[in-house]
């Protein structure tokens, strides 16, 4: 019996079934996109029922309002609309939360603070938007708040300038005490801190009041910046201390220590660097400092320890809030001389609209600064926070 031969396709027959195949191919790769997209879809929105999504706007909700109650703003001065929203898989609370800051609490310190307490919740800022009235008297900040593609909050923080809006003839002066804790006192350090005058204090990190002066700044709303102590020439014979950033390190160690120091003074909302002559004229220095600073959201001001800083180009490029110390006062120098200081602080302040102050922390320097809080009345110059005076 002979073999039964099979034929053969034919070429034609072979393309209609390669065509067939490739369809069958792409229909399977369709519907599986198709597929991964409704079960990422689900997932989504799994996730949001598992971990209760209403209760975590609330909690979003809460922590601005425990962020705006450390700040001082009165019940009175915010309002709150709630509406309640679904997407047929979870319930969540749309807040349009409107709140006008008193005149002691600075915008630009409530926006860092809740940027914080947003992101430590999980959430983040969808957009946000700030501006100022025709008149210059109130500037406003617009943030859009949510998870996700969903969205939770509009927060709209109002802040009325009419005491800090300065006439032509008017200038201003940003003052900042460091070396609080080299020469530590406590009945000077609580007048400076207690007094109605807008001061600003630059506290190095890890130090044995380091905690103490920052809570009480905090208490009498004094904005706080991180005094960062940095190589100098000359180091180690000139040694900052123990938690002085040195150019060797690194750009991760860096980057770990000023997370740290500044999760320690949770209140900074600026870095100003602490000596630095070797280390501010180093690029890949100051970019690993200063890109953690942008992470967390806080402006930085170049003492220029080295007139060959680039700290404050740096911030410039990465888009970060900066400006620079346009005077030094050692107040660890005898009275008249300290005295001589601030007097020629004046004169220059009545030429420029604005002057950054560093002040070396001294306790003689208590009695100076009270002959100067008139001086500074009579010259109508102000004091104004560090946060203004950045750009």
């Amino acid at each position: 019996m002979g073999k039964l031969k099979l034929k053969s396709p034919s070429q034609k027959t072979r393309h209609r079934l390669l065509l067939i195949l490739f369809g069958m191919v792409v229909l399977g790769i369709l519907f599986l996109w198709g597929l991964e997209k409704g079960l990422a879809r689900n997932l989504r929105y799994r996730w949001y029922r598992t971990f209760n999504y209403l209760a975590l706007c609330r909690e979003i909700d809460q922590e601005i309002n425990n962020i705006l109650y450390d700040l001082g703003v009165p019940d009175v001065n915010i309002s709150d609309k709630v509406t309640i929203c679904s997407n047929n898989i979870q319930n969540w609370e749309f807040i349009e939360k409107k709140v006008h800051l008193p005149t002691n609490v600075v915008l630009v310190v409530a926006n860092l603070n809740l940027t914080r307490a947003i992101e430590k919740c999980g959430a983040h800022i969808i957009e946000a938007e700030e501006f100022q009235s025709w008149d210059g008297n109130k500037k406003t900040l617009k943030m859009t708040l949510g998870f996700d593609e969903i969205v939770t909050h509009h927060l709209i923080l109002e802040k009325d300038l009419t005491l800090f809006v300065h006439k032509q003839n008017t200038h201003s002066i940003t003052l900042i005490f460091d070396e609080l804790e080299n020469n530590f006192e406590q009945k000077s350090l609580d007048y400076l801190l207690e007094s109605d005058a807008i001061f600003n204090f630059a506290i190095q990190p890890n130090q044995k009041h380091s905690n103490k002066i920052a809570k009480k700044a905090k208490e009498y709303n004094k904005e706080i910046l991180l005094s960062l102590p940095l190589e100098p020439k000359g180091y180690p014979q000139n040694n900052p201390g123990n938690e002085t950033i040195l150019s060797e390190f690194t750009k991760s160690e860096i980057s770990q220590r000023i997370k740290n120091y500044i999760h320690n003074l949770p209140n900074c909302v600026g870095i100003i660097n602490y000596k630095g002559s070797r280390a501010t004229e180093i690029p890949e220095v100051m970019q690993a400092i200063l890109q953690e600073a942008k992470k967390e959201h806080i402006y930085y001001i170049d003492t220029f320890a080295s007139p060959r800083s680039v700290g404050w180009q740096t911030a410039h490029e990465l888009g970060i809030l900066t400006n620079k110390v346009s005077w030094t006062i050692d107040a660890n120098q005898k009275p008249e001389f300290i005295e001589e200081q601030l007097q020629r602080l004046l004169r220059t302040a009545a030429k420029k609209k604005n002057i950054i102050a560093l002040i070396h922390f001294h306790p003689k320097i208590v009695p100076i600064i009270e002959k100067l809080l008139v001086e500074l009345e009579t010259h109508n110059i102000d004091l104004i926070p560090a946060s203004m005076s950045v750009e």
